[in-house]
């Protein structure tokens, strides 16, 4: 709906352009807000010869500026005449009719004179639309204060509730989306009593959360009792079925945000985010009692029904943008195997300043060679030993005297490695023209080294000095151009490389090939499934 200032009769204003003449019915100006156009209207209306020769129309047809609507004009005049005859006559009934004050008296004669009726015909007119204002306005009151009422008799209730039957925790108290809530300091062993979720067995579209996995909680419970002294739990989200009372403790500077919260014992508090943490919470102080003491914090918002509890699940976890792996494993100093491999590339500054710490994939335009996730593959691969059951500290020790040794190697053997990993060649040029620098093919020469050199076995309780490189040595031999034959339909396909399983094992069968070495068994399968698809 566009407001449109249109003139009523011809007249003009006088301006600083001089003098503007206006036609019966033309549009003046439009406007997307009523308010500006009744302030437009106003200022003409000051400027014009007549205090109301402009009228301000509502119109969904798009009026022309300049242009004269006649059939417009006459449907707004109707309705201003309408809409001031209601309002003379509802405030004649509301101010007691012409009796009283003769000023007013003489200015309700003088409105209805303008519009050309007498008191009888506005009366005939208009009285059942004004009867049915003053029904609508008595029903308004009448809703105010059966409100107020109600409202009276629900704080009294609470109150009476709160002094008698409530749990009270220290809180904080906030605002958002124009709402109350509340941070409250829950004691695992009340969370678990009184805190609940919604039962699996409930059709998920009546749910306000997901069903509850037992295994998720079980790890959340192992890890706190495994990491008692540095554990961390975020906050959980809550809502409450009833009203709750907040004490505002008075301390200078918290503007009356921090108090006690008390919450009757009959509400029901449910769990909307957060449920596989209060179910491992549960489960741990069933091992270890003395947990039941230490607190978490929960959310705490009113309970408007399942619809807004859904929304608040939905709105907490379609937010949440979850680190990369890569983040992660520099990160989780508790993984014996990502501290570790940490620990040893700070030993080989030159490897290390190639790595990507930050992102599973290395982005096209990285100045990076490989991701972390891809490097501590390729390093597990080399010793074949497992990430997750990694030996202990000593044997890793042994390892990495290995794995630097390999790259030592690397350096001196692989044609243009030395160059790539001191930056001679761009990061984005060997990707585009080069194999070595792809993690596929690091792990294939993994696999490989640890097949010519270690015999396939675990370098764990290798003989650093007793080993045979003579093999390693070889590969001075290899293309390192994606463009070589040795690598097509292996890790190189149509000019892409192939970061598949079998990508990997066809490049270290093809390494195998190029140093005389002998294929071991998984390689020589892939070997085989090769030359029957290209035969």
């Amino acid at each position: 709906m566009a407001h449109y200032v249109m003139c009523k009769t011809d007249t003009y204003i006088d301006s600083a352009k001089g003098k503007q003449v206006f036609s019966t019915a033309e549009v003046v100006s439009s406007h997307k807000e009523r308010g500006n156009a009744w302030a437009a209207r106003d200022k003409l209306n000051s400027k014009s010869a007549s205090l109301s020769a402009f009228v301000v129309i509502e119109c969904e047809l798009k009026l022309t500026k300049g242009e004269c609507y006649p059939d417009e004009l006459a449907v707004a005049l109707d309705r201003e005449r309408h809409e001031e005859a209601t309002n003379i006559l509802y405030a004649l009934w509301k101010d007691g009719g012409f009796s009283g004050n003769e000023k007013q008296q003489k200015r309700y004669a003088s409105r209805l004179a303008e519009l050309g009726l007498t008191y009888e015909q506005l009366e005939a007119q208009y009285g059942p639309t004004v009867r049915a204002m003053f029904d609508a306005e008595t029903e308004r009151q009448q809703y105010r204060a059966e409100q107020q009422a109600r409202e009276l008799a629900a704080g009294q209730e609470l109150i009476e509730a709160a002094q008698e039957h409530t749990y009270s925790f220290p809180a904080v108290r906030g605002i958002q989306a124009g709402k109350e809530f509340y941070i409250a300091q829950i004691p695992y062993e009340v969370l678990v009593k009184l805190f609940v979720f919604d039962d699996e067995s409930v059709p998920p579209e009546l749910r306000a959360q997901r069903s509850l996995s037992e295994k998720r909680a079980r790890e959340i419970s192992s890890y706190m009792q495994g990491n008692l002294t540095s554990y961390v739990l975020p906050a959980l989200t809550a809502t409450v079925s009833k009203e709750m009372r907040f004490e505002a403790v008075a301390v200078s500077g918290s503007t009356n945000r921090l108090g006690l919260l008390n919450i009757p014992m009959t509400a029901t508090m449910l769990i909307n985010d957060g449920q596989h943490r209060r179910r491992g919470i549960e489960l741990a102080i069933a091992e270890n009692p003395a947990l039941g003491k230490e607190t978490i914090a929960v959310t705490i918002y009113f309970d408007e029904g399942l619809e807004r509890s859904q929304q608040i699940f939905s709105d907490i976890n379609s937010r949440q943008v979850k680190p990369s792996s890569a983040i992660n494993a520099l990160y989780n100093k508790r993984d014996p195997f990502n501290a570790w491999i940490v620990a040893l590339l700070n030993e080989m500054p030159h490897v290390k300043s190639r790595i990507d710490f930050e992102n599973a994939t290395v982005g096209a335009n990285s100045h990076k060679l490989w991701s972390l996730i891809g490097f501590k593959k390729a390093v597990a691969t080399l010793l074949r030993i497992s990430q997750k059951t990694p030996p202990h500290s000593q044997e890793l020790a042994h390892c990495g005297e290995f794995v630097k040794a390999f790259f030592e190697r690397s350096r001196r053997v692989i044609p243009e490695w030395s160059a790539m990993v001191d930056g001679h060649i761009p990061a984005k040029a060997l990707r585009q023209e080069y194999v070595i620098g792809h993690t596929v093919w690091l792990e294939a020469l993994a696999s490989f080294t640890n097949h010519a050199v270690l015999n396939s076995s675990s370098a764990v309780h290798c003989q650093l000095d007793e080993l045979d490189w003579s093999a390693f040595e070889k590969l001075d031999r290899v293309h390192t151009l994606k463009s070589a034959p040795m690598w097509q339909g292996r890790c190189v396909s149509l000019g892409k490389m192939q970061p598949t399983r079998d990508g990997m094992k066809l490049t270290a069968a093809a390494m195998c090939s190029v140093t005389e070495t002998e294929l071991p068994a998984e390689l020589a399968e892939a070997e085989e499934r090769y030359a029957a698809s290209v035969a």
